[in-house]
């Protein structure tokens, strides 16, 4: 056994490959769903949802509430994903002396982006999410599998510049953390401008945008941008994004639970974190980050850093 500081990066190093270059899967249509249907748009004139025109269109939401979008964009194959990026790992797979290949049997449709849109039909920037798996499998193409776990790479050109303190450090990648500023950045720019709802024609050219930052090919993507867009039935006062009141439910019902469980000593009682154990925990994985990519990422950079050299079931793993 080696307990060295050389060791337990080498793990690391390979447990983070491995969750950077997992993609999320994008949901399954539901065009009948009467409370919160969803469709995929892959028509080169297909319509979004809130466009006239759309079956969506003829559904009414209820009394007080308006319809809000979750829109998953630029949809692909996630076998060809792996096949693209295969020979670049096979050594790294190999170094680990795996009998069988988990890419071999991965399949689904994978997203690149997601991004919220509202009632009217303007995206809200400040919710669009990159898929590490999509600007990692860039960084592999164009610099190498020693690139990715560096970490640094991204491609800015022609994108506003973020500034340091807009790149929060939320993956512990910065090349990832910064191009998803500075895309979420363009995002509000081309917002600032519209003056109509947009249509697939505009979410096109953002999403080939995006495959072009990434480093992908259009070929992997397919010519004509993919999208599930998902709808969902918000209050009309309520201004917080849908994600924001779908944590605020699971906040209510985990504070319920706690309310439910005894507390006879007073080393049982709910305990309050502070404001800097908060901001702590918000800045090393906020939430809206792990729909689309791997929680453990950034927890697994934050041991990487750290002075940690694992415990004995960490140590056992070879």
């Amino acid at each position: 056994m080696i307990n060295s500081r050389e060791f337990i990066n080498k793990i690391l190093r390979y447990w983070l490959t491995l969750e950077a270059l997992t993609p999320q899967t994008a949901d399954k249509a539901h065009p009948d769903d009467k409370l919160e249907p969803s469709y995929e748009i892959n028509k080169k004139k297909g319509a979004m949802p809130w466009i006239e025109g759309h079956e969506h269109r003829r559904k009414q939401p209820r009394d007080q509430h308006q319809w809000h979008y979750i829109v998953q964009a630029g949809l692909y194959d996630i076998r060809i994903f792996y096949e693209k990026i295969l020979d670049e790992i096979k050594s790294l797979i190999a170094d680990n002396e795996r009998e069988d290949d988990e890419y071999d049997r991965a399949s689904g449709t994978g997203r690149l982006y997601d991004v919220e849109v509202d009632a009217e039909g303007r995206p809200i920037a400040e919710t669009f999410a990159l898929s590490m798996a999509g600007w990692a499998a860039g960084v592999i193409l164009h610099q190498g599998v020693g690139a990715l776990q560096q970490g640094t790479w991204c491609n800015l050109d022609g994108l506003p510049q973020p500034g340091r303190e807009e790149i929060q450090r939320r993956s512990g990648v910065p090349g990832f953390d910064t191009l998803e500023v500075a895309l979420r950045k363009e995002l509000a720019e081309r917002v600032r401008l519209l003056k109509k709802p947009v249509d697939k024609a505009w979410f096109d050219d953002f999403t080939r945008l995006v495959i072009r930052h990434c480093g992908l090919s259009e070929e992997l993507l397919g010519t004509t941008p993919r999208y599930i867009v998902k709808s969902k039935q918000l209050k009309k006062a309520q201004k917080k994004s849908a994600f924001d009141q779908l944590r605020g439910r699971k906040r209510d019902q985990s504070l319920d639970q706690l309310d439910d469980q005894p507390h006879d000593h007073p080393h049982d009682q709910p305990r309050i974190a502070s404001f800097s154990e908060v901001d702590h925990v918000a800045d090393a994985r906020p939430v809206d980050e792990g729909l689309i990519n791997s929680f453990y990422i950034s927890d697994l950079h934050r041991i990487e850093s750290s002075s940690y050299l694992g415990g004995d079931a960490f140590l056992s793993y070879s």
